[in-house]
């Protein structure tokens, strides 16, 4: 198996499990990047090694993660940050770090789709918005419109229904008369 599990921010345990045994079957060293111990059994490798082990750790995280998920980890800087980052997002699933979509604005009109925006438990409108949130907001006011205009072009398909009907008429007409015509 060449490819890590894919995470996509649901059954987090089972996950972390899966990744273990990949990174381990890669090599023992780069799971010590992971661990808790790490110095210990990393104290007899060279500072460039760690550095490539590192990577590699790295490498390995970002593949195995959705786009979603990845926003949420692309700011962290070893691969012990990222495994730690996230098993504290997934550890509780009510906190503040998952949490970003707990408050967003009730009504919506064109002309405020821009200030509206989902927002951190406890933080105002004024604050900044994570990445992450940004797009599920943008990502909303996309499929907002796709669906309207949808909606728009369900209302004018009775009108363009009347109107091939007419014209199904007329052709209709129109061969009656050149049949007749044929006839004759």
């Amino acid at each position: 198996m060449n490819k890590p599990p894919l995470f996509c921010g649901q059954n987090y345990p089972i996950w972390c499990i899966r990744m273990k045994f990949f990174i381990q079957s890669l090599d023992k060293n780069i799971w010590n990047v992971f661990s808790s111990n790490t110095y210990v059994h990393m104290s007899e490798i060279n500072e460039s090694s760690k550095e490539h082990l590192d990577c590699v750790a790295q490498h390995i995280i970002v593949s195995a993660l959705d786009s979603d998920v990845l926003l949420k980890i692309s700011k962290c800087t070893s691969a012990k940050r990222m495994w730690d980052t996230l098993e504290e997002l997934h550890k509780n699933p009510r906190s503040d770090l998952v949490d970003k979509e707990e408050s967003y604005a009730s009504s919506i009109s064109s002309k405020n789709k821009v200030e509206v925006c989902l927002m951190t438990k406890g933080e105002s409108k004024s604050s900044q918005v994570s990445t992450t949130s940004s797009n599920k907001c943008e990502n909303y006011f996309q499929l907002l419109d796709a669906f309207q205009e949808i909606h728009e072009e369900a209302k004018r398909l009775p009108f363009s229904n009347n109107r091939l009907k007419c014209e199904n008429n007329k052709l209709k007409m129109k061969i009656t008369v050149l049949e007749k015509d044929l006839n004759q």
